[in-house]
């Protein structure tokens, strides 16, 4: 679901996939994203999400771990008309930083994430299905004494574009 409501214009179900339409908004925005989100219910969990970007023309597509707009991890497809890329971010409140930006060729993209009790870790499956780290986060920053919410961690699979209709297939979440 989006953050405030389901958005059928965001967001279509389709037997063993979602597609998403994204729109300008992104995780660091107020304001309807294209993104689905499941609460994280345990220290120690596996996610894991395959994205089709091969619509997506200007625009990023991953996953993340949200406790609200300003305190979020995502490990991301970023596509532009130069160029496409795997990056992995982090933000606590008003800082925020690129902590890795890799060149990437497909448009096929599996994203991992491994969270135990001290810390997030992003990974990308390469060719032969083999985890490559991306980067990792500290889960102490993803609090409610940090972060000031009370809805606990989701992560999520997201999208977000600079220009409209374009769609992207998730599958695996």
């Amino acid at each position: 679901m989006t953050l405030f409501e389901w958005d059928p214009t965001l967001i279509e179900e389709e037997p063993h996939s979602l597609l998403l339409h994204p729109n300008q908004t992104g995780l660091s925005d107020q304001g309807k994203l294209a993104a689905v989100f499941q609460r994280q219910t345990a220290f120690e969990q596996q996610f894991q999400a395959t994205f089709d970007c091969r619509q997506l023309t200007d625009g990023q597509a991953g996953l993340t771990v949200f406790l609200n707009a300003t305190h979020h991890y995502e490990g991301y497809l970023e596509k532009t008309a130069t160029s496409q890329q795997l990056v992995f971010r982090r933000q606590i409140g008003s800082l925020w930083k690129v902590e890795k930006k890799l060149p990437y060729a497909a448009d096929t993209v599996t994203f991992q994430l491994s969270a135990d009790k001290e810390t997030y870790r992003f990974s990308v499956l390469d060719e032969q299905g083999q985890a490559q780290p991306l980067g990792s986060g500290e889960t102490k920053y993803l609090t409610t004494e940090v972060g000031g919410v009370f809805t606990g961690i989701m992560v999520g699979c997201y999208a977000s574009a600079s220009s409209p209709q374009q769609t992207l297939r998730v599958r695996d979440f």
